[in-house]
């Protein structure tokens, strides 16, 4: 795609007013550019009628985005854009979708994690942090999924059916 302007989000207090204005300017061959660290974001990255526009950060390891205190239930969320790429970034604690694309033509999405704190996501005791994130990196980030649960073990039916449960982690 064309070479555009590269935005550079790095992580505090103004991270939020950061994306949100590079999300509103981005424009064809733009780069949403998160820096290495842990993002506390309080709305969502939303890319809506636009093209070729990519975000990314310096590794899925690297670069943690907490929506934890979003109210919005998307962390990433495209709708009618056409060439959108998302990489090298952690999607943590969203109220819904890590990154949900819609009307997208030709999305790509690589080396991303979606991930939420073990025992409730937003509301876990023990959550994923700005603290925690990078010193238990192994434990905290990399999870293994040998045999992922497949139904939600809140609804009752579901329990008769079995696949509520996991040896790797909570639903």
């Amino acid at each position: 795609g064309n070479t555009g302007r590269t935005f550079l989000i790095k992580p505090g207090p103004n991270a939020t007013n950061d994306m949100v204005s590079a999300m509103v300017q981005a424009a064809p061959g733009d780069v949403i550019q998160f820096d290495c660290g842990y993002f506390e974001l309080t709305s969502s990255l939303q890319l809506i009628n636009t093209e070729d526009i990519r975000v990314k950060g310096c590794g899925k390891d690297k670069t943690v985005l907490s929506f934890k205190n979003n109210n919005a239930p998307e962390g990433i969320l495209a709708v009618n854009v056409h060439g959108f790429w998302v990489e090298d970034l952690t999607v943590l604690d969203t109220g819904g979708n890590g990154v949900e694309m819609r009307s997208v033509d030709h999305g790509s999405v690589t080396r991303v994690r979606a991930i939420w704190s073990s025992g409730g996501g937003r509301a876990s005791p023990d959550p994923i942090t700005a603290s925690n994130y990078a010193a238990n990196s192994a434990k905290r980030l990399n999870v293994a999924c040998t045999s992922p649960a497949v139904r939600d073990p809140s609804v009752p039916e579901n329990v008769l059916l079995g696949g509520t449960t996991s040896p790797d982690y909570t639903v």
